[in-house]
């Protein structure tokens, strides 16, 4: 189990280049989209600041930013409005019969939303200046839904170890 772990993160630190998204060539070119990027958050106070400054320095300006605040403990939302130009929604109550947290947090940004292009990213995200723009340009090219595993960051053996249950 062990060698099979360290050959497959040996595979993906290999193949890891050849995968990455590209930019386009014209960040103009993505003015016509209304980009509104959810972010379900529960007890994410440690996370939230990072994303959202990553977020509001981007390549492709941002159409909204919402913070779906899912019943949390900490400061999670009062650290959120804090940054211009983000709208918090506050779900303080347990989800309905049949509904989870995740689930039911991004149903409620969904419907928040009025952007034309929806990017929904977890709180721990830290994604690069042109993550964005990248997307857009994917988006444009094939014209579909995408779903982006991020890089994942490995700072011990121990998380090189769990890549194959990822």
């Amino acid at each position: 189990m062990i060698f099979a772990s360290f050959f497959i993160s040996v595979l993906n630190i290999y193949f890891l280049n050849r995968k990455k998204l590209r930019i386009g060539n014209d960040a103009s070119n993505y003015k016509k989209y209304k980009v509104s990027v959810i972010i379900p958050a529960r007890n994410e106070e440690l996370n939230i600041p990072k994303i959202l400054n990553h977020l509001q320095n981007q390549s492709v300006r941002l159409f909204e930013i919402i913070v779906v605040d899912d019943n949390s403990s900490d400061k999670t939302s009062e650290l959120a409005r804090q940054f211009n130009g983000v709208e918090v929604l506050n779900l303080n109550e347990e989800p309905p019969g049949g509904w989870v947290g995740k689930s039911w947090a991004i149903w409620n940004g969904y419907k928040k939303s009025s952007g034309n292009i929806l990017l929904f990213m977890d709180a721990d995200v830290e994604p690069g200046e042109s993550a964005i723009e990248a997307l857009l340009n994917k988006y444009e090219k094939h014209k579909g839904m995408i779903s982006v595993w991020p890089y994942q960051r490995f700072e011990s053996l121990y998380e090189h170890l769990t890549l194959t249950f990822n």
